[in-house]
């Protein structure tokens, strides 16, 4: 991710994402008290439990990420949406 400062245990933030499977998703909600999440926040709250900061919009999240061929996506690689406006509007992880 970014300039490749980045690594992170895979598994780690699936299995950390994996425990809100089947909880509502939730349009701008970024906190797990609820156990309910939008995109960004669900990417947010998994990354932060592993030390890295994913905080923002699905667009900055972007910025902070290295784009790869689609050709070469891997576990782990960060997936980004265009859904309603131009950039990143949506994002997830490619498991």
């Amino acid at each position: 991710m970014g300039d490749g400062g980045y690594s992170f245990d895979v598994e780690e933030v699936h299995h950390i994402m994996k425990g809100f499977l089947g909880r509502p998703y939730v349009w701008e909600v970024e906190t797990p008290a609820a156990g309910e999440f939008d995109c960004l926040g669900l990417l947010e709250y998994a990354f932060a439990q592993v030390g890295i900061d994913m905080y923002g919009t699905a667009q900055s999240q972007y910025l902070k990420t290295v784009p790869v061929p689609e050709d070469q996506i891997k576990q782990g690689d960060l997936v980004f949406f265009s859904t309603y406006k131009p950039g990143a509007s949506h994002v997830g992880m490619y498991v």
